[in-house]
């Protein structure tokens, strides 16, 4: 549960956790919980992609067990943002 005076209130976090269900690692994303967002994982790629109607698509390469943000997205990634945002929300994603 978030205390609204963490400065952390509101912002999505992102949790890596192995089979052995151990935590290890955490990325604070910069995406608002108020506003609408997606996440997928591509496992093809390795890579969570976390969509949020702020901050747009941001994706992130599972290395060494930490998730590392990618600077740039392929199209098929991009895709299937799209495509999980609608599913979600009915409509495409701005910007994807």
């Amino acid at each position: 549960m978030s205390d609204e005076c963490d400065p952390d209130y509101g912002i999505v976090r992102l949790h890596l956790v192995e089979k052995t269900e151990i935590e290890v690692s955490i990325n604070r994303s910069g995406a608002s919980t108020f506003q609408k967002w997606s996440l997928v994982w591509t496992p093809q790629e390795e890579v969570v992609v976390l969509y949020s109607s702020d901050v747009g698509a941001i994706g992130y390469k599972v290395a060494n067990g930490q998730l590392v943000e990618l600077i740039e997205l392929t199209l098929d990634i991009r895709y299937r943002v799209d495509e999980l945002y609608f599913v979600e929300y009915g409509k495409n994603a701005p910007g994807t």
